[in-house]
């Protein structure tokens, strides 16, 4: 009897090991939730079944190297390597890694010129806002907390553009923005930016100088590891519909961008 279930744990054993190193790779995170264009970046991927991933495929222009003495055993991680030319313009992408053992989900990121800052922790409170010198991108997560703050440095004057990426890089949030300043009091908010959908986003030029506060949480109070999001601070015009939406390949397309604050924002031929 002893000796069946030595051989049956061996054979549990070994089923086991087979079926953990040949699972199929699959994406939950990606650390930071950017490129930049032009820089090289170091990319964490986090899921399971990434311990053999060897391919990146992505929908962007770029170079990417899986670094495999930076990924880990039990194929929970895999980091990459990824450099983007200095001419990509901002905007979601996907991406995907591939290995012996197939292809993982596709991934929504983006591409971004803003630096990015890893994500805080214990920001649930006006008290305990992290501070943020802008222009700054952060990714962060609606987990622990229904509201994540953030303190900004704003002067008199000076345009700030303040926007949450969200449903568009495939997060369960349905963000809203509020801004508050030195006094507590909002002064604005956002909740379904114009020609984003359900993300958010708001133009302010304040009064006084001062440190305000952001605050970013879900519209209707939920929360979870699935409600991620990008929160981008700069100064950054804000498009909604560019015309004409397409055009042959070779001949490129310089389209005409419809919006607000569009007046420093030059023209981008594709």
């Amino acid at each position: 009897m002893k000796v069946m279930s030595r051989i049956l744990m061996t054979v549990w054993l070994v089923g086991r090991g087979t079926a953990v190193s040949g699972a199929v790779p699959a994406i939950e995170s990606i650390t930071p939730g950017a490129v930049r264009p032009g820089v090289v970046t170091e990319v964490i991927v986090r899921g399971s079944g990434l311990k053999n991933v060897s391919e990146v495929w992505k929908s962007f222009t770029a170079e990417a190297l899986v670094l495999p003495d930076k990924s880990s055993e039990d194929g929970k991680s895999a980091t990459l390597r990824i450099t983007t030319p200095a001419e990509t313009q901002v905007g979601v992408v996907t991406l995907r890694v591939m290995g012996k053992n197939g292809v993982s989900n596709p991934f929504l990121m983006m591409i971004d010129d803003l630096p990015s800052v890893a994500p805080p922790n214990g920001i649930a409170s006006i008290e305990k806002a992290v501070k943020l010198d802008w222009p700054v991108a952060v990714d962060g997560v609606c987990d622990d907390s229904y509201s994540d703050f953030y303190r900004v440095k704003l002067r008199r004057g000076r345009r700030v553009a303040i926007e949450c990426v969200a449903q568009r890089i495939g997060s369960q949030l349905d963000p809203l923005l509020r801004l508050y300043d030195v006094d507590g009091r909002q002064v604005a908010g956002n909740d379904d930016g114009a020609g984003i959908g359900a993300d958010a986003r708001l133009s302010f030029i304040p009064r006084a100088t001062g440190e305000y506060t952001v605050e970013v949480r879900d519209s209707i109070h939920e929360k979870g590891k699935a409600h991620r999001y990008r929160l981008r601070v700069g100064a950054f015009p804000f498009a909604t519909l560019a015309f004409p939406l397409g055009g042959e390949p070779e001949a490129g397309i310089e389209p005409v961008f419809l919006g607000t604050e569009l007046e420093d924002a030059g023209s981008v031929k594709l």
